[in-house]
This record gives C-alpha cells, structure tokens and sequence, in this order.
C-alpha cells in the first residue's frame, strides 16, 4: 500500500482522489491557456501594432483574430474601424463601428466613435443623436 495513498474504501481516500484532481486540472489549465487567455494576447498585439503605428501588422492580426472568432470579437473590430478612419476610409470605418456596436450595445466609446465617423461624414445631425444616447448610458 502506498503511503501517500490512503487505502481506497475509506473517506479520506475520496477527499484525496478529489484534491489530486484538482491539482491536475489546475495544473493543465495553466500549461494550457483558454481561449479568452489566448484572445487578450492577441488583443494585446493587436493594440501593441495599432499604437506603434504598425498598421500593416495590425491589420493582419486583426484578420487573423476575426477569422477564429468567425467575426465576433470587438476589439479588434473597434481598432479596425480606427486604421480605417485614419487611413482616410470614413465609410468603412463607419461601418466597422457599427459592428463594434452592435457586439457590445451598451459599450459608450464604440457609439462615441459611430458618432464621430457621422460627424466627419456630414451627418450632423445623426451624429448629434448617437451622442446623446451616450450620454443616457453614462461616460467613459
């Protein structure tokens, strides 16, 4: 009989089956990170790439991360509505945070910027609207 192992009929043995299980899980999960561990590296990278200005790097990672999430993550629909805003592609980038949006309708800075695409695209008045349903969701 193993020491470390008390006899298998008793109550204790079934604490430490249990407790050993534990330790085995806990000690997979954290040689095998999840998918939302896995996710907000890549969220990370995508950030790292968008603020070093790396916009080729970014973009790439942005569809790379859009294909595994088959097109449901936000964040990196949020920062390619920002590429294309600043690339010049007010439309596009519109359309993109209309995404974000609609992914996560309650989030402030995803409507903040549909409201600022309008604006740069003369919807003045659209513009106006998004910003003060933002301000009955609260600031950020």
């Amino acid at each position: 009989m193993d020491p470390l192992r008390p006899g298998t009929d008793t109550e204790e043995y079934k604490c430490w089956a249990v407790n050993s299980r534990s330790q085995r899980n806990s000690i997979f999960a954290m040689n095998h990170p999840t998918h939302t561990t896995l996710r907000s590296r890549r969220n990370w990278y995508i950030h790292s790439c968008y603020t070093s200005g790396d916009y080729k790097s970014c973009l790439a990672a942005i569809e790379e991360e859009l294909v595994a999430c088959a097109g449901l993550c936000e964040y990196p629909i949020y920062c390619k509505g920002l590429i294309m805003r600043h690339q010049g592609k007010v439309k596009e980038s519109l359309q993109y945070f209309q995404a974000a949006t609609s992914l996560s309708p309650h989030n402030v800075l995803n409507l903040k910027q549909v409201a600022r695409s309008l604006y740069l695209l003369g919807k003045h008045r659209a513009a106006v609207d998004v910003y003060e349903e933002t301000t009955k969701l609260g600031f950020e």
